[in-house]
């Protein structure tokens, strides 16, 4: 090997080195793993605990981790099936998925009940609000008559651009692409 080549090696070495401290070095800092009063904070969300103001009892949370980890292993065994379709892996995950949810729902008290529904509710309507702003924004940078933007609303699904493109003159395609929309 040149003297070049070698220089180029020990260089890599050293930044691979340095990574890996950096790494476990990280991976350290933290104190209690990660965990945040015994759930770590993925395990949170998939434990479906991150609802704000919504208050778990230490037994809620146990019977949640149960029913999450039973649903994982059920996922992971239907995943190792390998006589299956695509059809049944996805039929058995969906049954897999309303049994987890029901399971779920039948942990929460009457007032969690109530404070989860108006938090969708109000998810919902947040989700009308960013559509409806969502559609005069492309209003505003297409230069979309009322009657166009009707014309879209009508014809497209709230996640599909293409019929938008459809709806407009070809004098407005070209503003759409400069938009970043397609």
């Amino acid at each position: 090997m040149n003297s070049k080549s070698q220089k180029l090696l020990k260089n890599s070495l050293l930044v691979a080195g340095i990574m890996l401290t950096c790494g476990i070095a990280q991976a350290q800092s933290t104190g209690n793993g990660g965990e945040r009063h015994g759930f770590t904070e993925r395990g949170r969300r998939s434990f479906g605990l991150n609802h704000e103001g919504i208050r778990y009892t230490p037994e809620q949370r146990r019977q949640l981790m149960a029913i999450n980890k039973e649903y994982h292993d059920k996922s992971a065994e239907l995943l190792k099936k390998d006589n299956i379709t695509l059809k049944e892996y996805k039929a058995g995950l969906i049954a897999l998925q309303k049994d987890r949810r029901s399971k779920m729902g039948a942990l929460l008290t009457p007032q969690q009940k109530e404070q989860l529904a108006s938090r969708k509710k109000m998810a919902e309507e947040n989700r009308q609000v960013a559509e409806a702003a969502q559609m005069e924004r492309l209003k505003l940078r297409l230069g979309l008559s009322d009657d166009q933007l009707a014309k879209i609303k009508a014809k497209v699904p709230a996640d599909t651009l293409d019929g938008i493109e459809a709806a407009m003159p070809s004098d407005q395609t070209t503003r759409f692409t400069k938009a970043g929309l397609k």
